[in-house]
């Protein structure tokens, strides 16, 4: 993460100027970064590119409808196309959403792309109609309402129809970089704050060195406890809560690439001791 500084001043509407100004200028980074290209690369070959642990825990799609939602350049959304779903991506960054067309057609995907606010995604995609509900990767820090978040995503399902999200661990988001250590980390942030943290313009993950600078951010930190809670008050049943050491970039500089394409691991000590990722999984009643 660069730079950053609670800011109570930051509301909720300028959280989201804020973000989706940055969100326009990473796309084009993003598109020519070795972290997409990889995974276009793939879906061009016809192969799946979703990475752990959704891969493992998408489960079975084919025929059903999908609403990916923060779907950015849609790759996951086409890689649930080529599993057999029947996909609509929602983004509320327009450049995104154009590249993510434009992505279709090249890559002969029938995934349909909405640009919209996940937040209000039940005042744009049809309520109700979804079989589920996925969201992958850089989610939850971008979202001022969390409790609002979830309560769309159930609006969208259809009775029995089941939430997924994939996403970095809040836990990890209380530590950075150690001041003059580079393979150390520390505690320099507040697990319990709610504030808006206002992100200054830096380099963004999928960089491969050459230091493009995007515009500033608000990101948003959520527990654990917030998480769990806003579903379960969406009125959806927790069907599980899991946890894993692997990462899906380079947060700290004391990582290394994994064995597995894509992920990230500390290294040393700290190996496989604090947790990265977490997927949760709900259903509608």
């Amino acid at each position: 993460m660069d730079e950053s500084m609670h800011d109570p001043m930051i509301t909720p509407e300028e959280a989201v100027m804020r973000n989706r100004e940055s969100w326009e200028k990473r796309t084009a980074i993003h598109l020519n970064s070795p972290v997409y290209q990889r995974d276009i690369s793939l879906l061009r070959e016809g192969k799946d590119c979703l990475t752990h642990p959704v891969s493992a825990e998408i489960g079975d799609v084919r025929g059903l409808r999908i609403a990916h939602l923060q779907c950015h350049i849609g790759t996951d959304s086409f890689a649930l196309t080529h599993r057999g779903g029947e996909v609509t991506g929602l983004d509320f960054s327009l450049a995104s959403i154009n590249a993510a067309k434009a992505l279709a057609t090249e890559l002969g995907f029938e995934t349909e792309f909405v640009v919209g606010d996940a937040m209000l995604a039940d005042q744009i995609l049809p309520v109700g109609a979804f079989d589920r509900v996925v969201a992958t990767f850089g989610i939850t820090c971008w979202i001022p309402d969390m409790a609002r978040w979830m309560r769309a995503a159930a609006a969208l399902l259809k009775p029995g129809g089941r939430l997924y999200l994939c996403d970095g661990h809040p836990f990890i988001n209380v530590f950075k970089d150690a001041s003059g250590q580079p393979r150390q980390i520390e505690v320099a942030y507040d697990y319990f704050s709610r504030e808006a943290m206002a992100v200054t313009p830096g380099a963004t993950y999928a960089d491969d060195g050459r230091g493009e600078v995007v515009p500033g951010s608000a990101q948003y930190h959520h527990t654990v406890g917030d998480l769990v809670n806003h579903a379960l008050a969406a009125g959806l049943r927790l069907d599980f809560f899991h946890e894993f050491p692997d990462a899906f970039f380079r947060k700290f500089q004391a990582m290394r690439p994994t064995s597995t394409d894509g992920q990230w691991e500390f290294e040393g000590e700290l190996r496989d001791k604090l947790p990265f990722i977490f997927s949760l999984g709900a259903t509608k009643g």
